[in-house]
């Protein structure tokens, strides 16, 4: 009996050592090899690891490793700067790694003002943003993309109107009467109106935050420099392409003041024992008079045929963009028509394009938003006969009315067109020749009631028979 026992228990010891070595056997293998480049050299400190497993190496000065894994398994090899390679495990691999060229070409166009630099050579103080991290949704002026997207870059837009504008500051204040603004370049053309740019067909844009990055435009490039760059890169193949982009936008006030309904100003009037007060026996909300959900669309259509020797783009937008307060909108119809030819043998570049934009948009009073709180909610908006309700007095007037019977209509249009050339002498040397021309105008018509038109106020009596149009025009070139 304790010779079984002790038969059986030399038999599981038996067992048991013979799957140890069957799994030491299948673990202990070991793959070595070389890492190498295209041009056959050594790659130091190349990362080596077993895929699916926790296995790692590092080549060492020579591009030699020496990694432990199961015969069979895959390897991963990477290096900076250089595609990933998975190999099957073996001895005395040798694996040619090969370059990252999305990673090592990498530049900035026209990221110094004056050619183009890799960023791990860039030493000024530049911030570069392309097209897929600008900002995207309602955009109702070109310099809108950039808000916040590059620190220290302040972008404010003036007012919630839709035709408003926004001030830029680079480098904060640094004139009492000459413009804050940076120096704005397009494709290589300095001084040009940030909005003479649609959106949709800019590339990237360089910000030169420095004096040193922004030496080379002097004086003008004081309080910044914003580079941009536009879609008129060539191809090595032929490329034709039709693009449509477009969005719907609805929009509403965040938040509306809180001001007292008629009926609970009647209770405060009741509660105070105010016998002065007057009710008109109304009940209105005079900002849900006034205000609005607006409902804004753009529509973009471009098209573009590329060749290395030559290539055109046309592009085409429409906007119809609406404020929440009531006949606050701005139409927009943009177009934009860019070609490019070369010649002896790629020394020679000609550009040429323009750009052509025409606005058109009804402000708002801004006088209704005082009239809107002075006015009591029991006031009317309308007469019993239809005509709209005053009261006298030059705080007072129907904000409503206020908003449709004064009408103001304003028309912009900017225009630009450049010629650019661009010569290479010798290698690393070019001459550049730049020509443009650009517009800018603005017109202006306001329309008032009679009633308007004189600093006291009238009887709305026969108001309609008594209508006075004043139109007040403006044209500036710029």
């Amino acid at each position: 009996m304790k010779l079984t026992v002790q038969n059986k228990l030399s038999g599981l010891i038996l067992f048991m050592m013979m799957l140890f070595c069957s799994n030491v056997s299948a673990q202990d293998f070991t793959a070595t090899g070389t890492v190498v480049d295209s041009e056959k050299e050594p790659l130091i400190g190349a990362s080596v690891s077993v895929v699916g497993g926790k296995v790692g190496a590092i080549t060492d000065i020579d591009g030699n490793f020496t990694i432990q894994c199961k015969q069979g398994d895959m390897l991963e090899i990477s290096y900076v700067g250089y595609n990933n390679r998975k190999v099957q495990a073996g001895k005395g691999l040798n694996i040619v790694m090969e370059q990252d060229a999305k990673t090592l070409d990498e530049v900035t166009v026209v990221g110094v003002g004056y050619g183009k630099m890799r960023k791990s050579d860039l030493t000024g103080a530049i911030a570069s943003v392309n097209s897929k991290d600008m900002k995207q949704g309602v955009i109702t002026s070109t310099e809108q993309l950039l808000q916040g997207k590059v620190a220290g870059l302040s972008i404010v837009q003036s007012s919630g109107a839709v035709e408003s504008g926004a001030s830029i500051r680079l480098r904060g204040g640094t004139s009492l009467s000459a413009s804050n603004g940076p120096l704005v370049v397009v494709d290589g053309i300095p001084g040009v109106d940030i909005n003479s740019v649609q959106p949709s067909e800019i590339v990237s844009m360089d910000i030169l935050k420095d004096a040193s990055a922004a030496a080379i435009y002097g004086s003008r490039g004081a309080n910044g420099v914003i580079i941009i760059t536009t879609n008129r890169q060539g191809s090595d193949t032929e490329v034709n392409t039709i693009q449509y982009n477009g969005y719907v936008a609805i929009a509403s006030a965040a938040k509306t003041l809180d001001l007292l309904s008629a009926n609970q100003w009647r209770s405060y009037v009741r509660s105070t024992g105010n016998m002065n007060a007057l009710d008109y026996g109304a009940d209105t909300d005079w900002q849900k008079e006034l205000m609005r959900t607006a409902i804004s669309h753009s529509h973009n259509i471009n098209f573009s045929s590329s060749k290395k020797s030559h290539g055109y783009r046309a592009s085409f937008t429409y906007n119809n963009n609406e404020g929440v307060i009531k006949r606050n909108n701005m139409n927009r119809v943009a177009g934009s028509l860019s070609a490019y030819q070369t010649g002896m043998n790629g020394r020679l570049r000609l550009d040429e394009g323009i750009n052509a934009n025409f606005d058109s948009w009804h402000p708002i009073d801004n006088r209704i938003f005082e009239r809107m709180t002075n006015l009591q909610p029991t006031f009317p908006v309308f007469n019993q006969n239809g005509s709209y309700a005053q009261l006298n007095g030059t705080n007072t007037e129907n904000p409503v009315e206020l908003n449709n019977n004064r009408i103001e209509d304003r028309k912009r249009h900017r225009f630009l067109g450049y010629l650019k050339a661009e010569l290479s002498i010798v290698e690393g040397l070019t001459a550049t020749m730049n020509t443009s021309y650009e517009s800018n105008s603005v017109k202006s018509g306001l329309y008032k009631l009679l009633m308007h038109a004189w600093r006291g106020r009238v009887s709305m009596d026969g108001v309609k028979d008594s209508m006075m149009i004043i139109p007040i025009s403006s044209l500036n070139f710029i």
